[in-house]
């Protein structure tokens, strides 16, 4: 082998393990919290109670009775192919990986929120419309058994539905899904809007009628901008071994070709897809003409935890929360407060609390679980960052 070859072989392989997250420290002088807003997306491959879902759960439940909850599951919540017919031989699969979210509310005082995701929709397929239609009608199973759950956007439906947290916050969820799928599969004649127009139109008017003193947080699935793989941003081993990304130690050199493919727009997932591109920019020319309201952005896809200033697309804060069950890398190119991601090998969520003061503090959480393993995991979560946001 070359020099050039060994060269690019170490760095290729560099970057899933080492690198180690910051211990953020809880000001003692912020005020009471009065309403919570939590952040989880991307945890559909779970059947089970994972730390992080234990460590959030814990979290709910250390809530004064004063505080309302909400949590909201920011899309992909089952994989690959969402909630498949009852006769389905996966059914049972997709049932259990839904299950394992819910029970996660089961018996505390919050509210869940489930925002579709491309894998709710079975990633493009004909099926799509169908399963989440299904994972709708297994969510209202649970909500009329007594579990405080609904899915936002429901029935492949575009949305925008709102839900109000408490005196301050308005949750406004969109399916950005729906914008990205085939328009002759996504078809739901039930559904208040038919069309693109019709969405930004009642996204606006939302906007428009937010009561004095409440702020806005859209809760999507597809992020505005993200420095993960969906935003054209690779590791480098990527650049020459990309059958890495299908098993770990392919590694055959076949340089630039997978990352080149990936930024020429050949999906529709990422950030470069004609339909995503489109959709962005019509939500984004919206937000701009509101001055930093809504004040986040939230989604999932990436699986990672990013934080940034968002005022480029007329948002306060852009988050993107997505590390609920996989992890992807994530790359630093200075224009974050906080990253995340399969090199640091630990799962997240975010918590937004409004403050008896008026304002906004968003936390990042991890699960620890990069040195330990299943119940021997910490019960309480690790604050990575903390950032008065208003």
């Amino acid at each position: 082998m070359t020099a050039a070859f060994l060269l690019a072989l170490g760095i290729g392989s560099s970057g899933c393990g080492g690198a180690r997250l910051p211990i953020a420290t809880r000001p003692a002088a912020l005020s009471g919290t009065a309403d919570v807003v939590y952040l989880i997306g991307d945890a559909g491959d779970v059947k089970a109670q994972t730390p992080i879902l234990r460590q959030l759960r814990r979290d709910i439940e250390t809530l004064s009775p004063s505080v309302s909850a909400t949590v909201v599951f920011l899309g992909d919540n089952v994989y690959d192919d969402g909630v498949r017919d009852a006769d389905h031989p996966g059914f049972p699969d997709d049932s259990l990986r839904l299950e394992s979210q819910v029970d996660m509310i089961r018996g505390t005082r919050a509210h869940g929120i489930f925002v579709p995701g491309n894998h709710d929709w079975a990633d493009g397929s004909a099926e799509g419309l169908q399963n989440m239609m299904n994972q709708t009608g297994f969510i209202r199973r649970q909500s009329a058994r007594g579990v405080s759950v609904e899915v936002l956007p429901p029935d492949g439906c575009p949305g925008p539905f709102v839900r109000d947290v408490g005196a301050a916050a308005r949750l406004i969820a969109i399916d950005t899904h729906w914008w990205l799928h085939d328009p002759d599969r996504r078809v739901n004649v039930d559904c208040t809007r038919q069309s693109e127009a019709a969405v930004l139109d009642a996204l606006a008017g939302t906007l428009d009628s937010l009561d004095r003193g409440r702020r806005a947080i859209v809760v999507a699935h597809h992020p505005l901008e993200t420095f993960g793989k969906h935003g054209g941003y690779f590791m480098a081993r990527y650049w020459f071994f990309p059958l890495t990304e299908l098993v770990s130690w392919a590694y055959l050199p076949i340089p630039f070709l997978y990352p080149a493919a990936r930024n020429s727009g050949i999906t529709n997932q990422d950030l470069s897809g004609p339909r995503n591109r489109a959709m962005r920019k019509r939500l984004v020319d919206l937000f701009r003409r509101y001055g930093n309201e809504p004040m986040v952005y939230a989604a999932g896809h990436e699986h990672t935890l990013q934080v940034f200033d968002g005022s480029r697309f007329g948002v306060g804060t852009h988050v993107v929360s997505g590390a609920g069950s996989k992890l992807d890398e994530v790359i630093d190119v200075g224009r974050s407060d906080f990253l995340a991601g399969r090199q640091h090998g630990e799962y997240g969520y975010m918590k937004l609390e409004f403050l008896d003061d008026g304002s906004v503090v968003l936390s990042v959480f991890t699960d620890g679980s990069r040195d330990c393993e299943g119940d021997n995991c910490p019960v309480e979560p690790a604050l990575r960052y903390i950032q008065t946001i208003r």
